[in-house]
């Protein structure tokens, strides 16, 4: 069944003008007719995918099913429509997810629309119960009466949804989905009590969810303190999950694209330098942007320390082994020390002097990444501090763009400019938005991003959308970037050559706030 969260949901679309098109005239549109959103079918019966993709642009179809790619249909049946026709075999019961996407020809996805079904296990025939013949029970002595077992702690989902994961930590693998009202029984917590181990009916059996999203049957306090892998943890003694709700399910699906509702990331642990640096005389940076992160490693992947701001100068210590990181004097850092990416900073003294400095690749106390279905591009984890006081500073818009071009220079990408014209859309959208209470990417009045920014005066080729309801500019980055598949429409929006240009617009919404990115090129 689709699910619209009106909480912590981001949906992307990625929408690209009909210059060079076959047929310009053809609008974007797309439709799953089967399996229709809802529909329960029996283990071993056929799942025939069907459906309609159109558009000018399009020049070829995904097909997607538990967020794996099923078959590519590159032959249109028509000018810019694709009928659809695959089977999919599929042998796991609970809930499922299809997804079809429509791809431009550098393969950037123009429009997508999914369906929710589930698989259900045939129901047994009841054996006939024989009669049985009254016997009195003789009282057993008090040494041999068995006590009974204390029933299993067990979760329930009072979420939309809950994401399973591959560690307690919002950053790690998504394995699988429960509903609303499902169950689990709870196995493990999470040292800082934040996350539930539970077992559950999907693959691989085991996993983790948030807290918040779900509530306890049970006394937390009894509950024991586990590994990512759900080993103990020698010595560590149980700890409350505190007033924070927990989750159980008894069926999952392997998780869409769509972000879920997400607790702050947990640092990731310092690695430490394997060399220690030697002091290049005189070097320094001096901050050029109006900020830049400082990490404990050269690399997005380490945890996020601090930040220096404009035209503050610190001394140089080393650089990462590809020149695309300084380690400098920093205070807050472990061990006085600090990574900052030199797209942010303007260097000064003999770079040639200033020594390779290697470290250990970044740690985690939970399980490892790993990638899963359609690995279109590199997984990136951006693992930051969520502070709540982005929006309260005024500085949130900028927090957001210095997180997108930090992760589009490792990747290499020429860094995106800030638009005013973009700003103006996408800021009227938050404000839609926060009127209406409901994020979506259709306004009030029925118009789509592409209109939206065509009012305001834009005129590039390429335009795209994310938009998120959360407490802080970090966080909402982190549902975009770190939440989804490694191919995930968000990600590669932020990490597309097709856009040089972004607007950001922010809007109070109850407790938190709406964050709409309109990206140009």
């Amino acid at each position: 069944m689709k699910k619209i969260s009106t909480l912590f949901l981001v949906l992307a679309m990625a929408l690209t003008a009909c210059g060079g098109s076959s047929d310009p005239q053809v609008a974007l549109s797309a439709a799953i007719t089967s399996p229709a959103d809802g529909t329960e079918l029996q283990l071993g019966a056929p799942v025939v995918i069907a459906g309609k993709v159109t558009g000018g642009a399009v020049k070829s179809v995904q097909v997607l099913g538990d967020g794996t790619t099923i078959a590519t249909i590159s032959n249109a049946t028509a000018p810019g429509e694709y009928a659809i026709s695959q089977n999919w075999a599929t042998q796991q019961t609970g809930s499922h997810v299809i997804q079809l996407r429509g791809l431009n020809d550098k393969g950037d996805t123009l429009i997508a629309t999914e369906s929710f079904f589930k698989i259900k296990a045939p129901q047994p025939t009841a054996a006939p119960i024989p009669t049985a013949t009254p016997v009195t029970p003789t009282p057993l002595p008090a040494a041999l009466i068995t006590p009974t077992p204390k029933p299993a702690l067990a979760i329930t989902v009072t979420n939309d949804f809950a994401n399973v994961r591959q560690g307690p930590d919002a950053t790690t693998t998504l394995v699988g989905r429960f509903d609303k009202g499902q169950t689990a029984t709870v196995l493990g917590k999470s040292e800082d009590g934040k996350w539930w181990f539970i077992q559950w009916a999907g693959n691989p059996g085991k996993g983790w969810v948030l807290g918040e999203l779900v509530s306890l049957s049970g006394d937390a306090a009894s509950v024991p303190v586990v590994k990512a892998d759900g080993s103990p943890i020698a010595g560590a003694a149980p700890t409350a999950v505190g007033a924070t709700p927990v989750a159980t399910a008894t069926s999952a699906v392997a998780p869409t694209a769509i972000a879920p509702t997400i607790a702050a990331p947990t640092a990731a642990p310092t690695a430490a330098p394997t060399t220690a640096p030697t002091a290049a005389s005189g070097a320094q940076i001096v901050v050029t942007n109006a900020f830049v992160n400082v990490r404990t490693g050269p690399g997005t992947g380490y945890a996020q320390v601090g930040q220096l701001t404009q035209n503050q100068t610190v001394p140089v210590k080393g650089k990462s082994a590809d020149g695309q990181w300084w380690q400098v004097t920093f205070q807050s850092g472990p061990g006085g020390l600090g990574w900052v990416i030199n797209t942010f900073v303007r260097f000064e003294g003999d770079a040639a002097s200033v020594p390779v400095v290697q470290v250990a690749p970044p740690v985690s106390n939970t399980a490892t990444p790993t990638t899963t279905g359609n690995t279109g591009g590199a997984f990136f984890v951006a693992l930051v501090n969520v502070p709540t006081n982005s929006v309260a500073d005024g500085k949130a818009k900028e927090v957001l763009l210095a997180l997108y071009n930090e992760a589009r220079a490792e990747a290499k990408l020429p860094l995106l400019k800030y638009s005013s014209v973009l700003e103006k859309s996408a800021q009227g959208h938050a404000d839609d938005l926060a009127k209406t209470g409901v994020g979506s990417h259709t306004g009030s009045d029925g118009s789509d991003p592409r209109t939206r920014m065509t009012r305001v005066g834009y005129a590039g080729r390429y335009a795209a959308e994310n938009w998120a309801w959360s407490r802080s500019a970090e966080q909402a980055f982190d549902m975009w970037f770190n939440q989804e598949y490694p191919d995930g429409v968000h990600r590669r929006t932020i990490l597309s050559p097709n856009y040089t240009e972004v607007g950001i617009g922010v809007s109070t919404s109850r407790s938190g706030y709406f964050f709409i990115a309109n990206f140009g090129g």
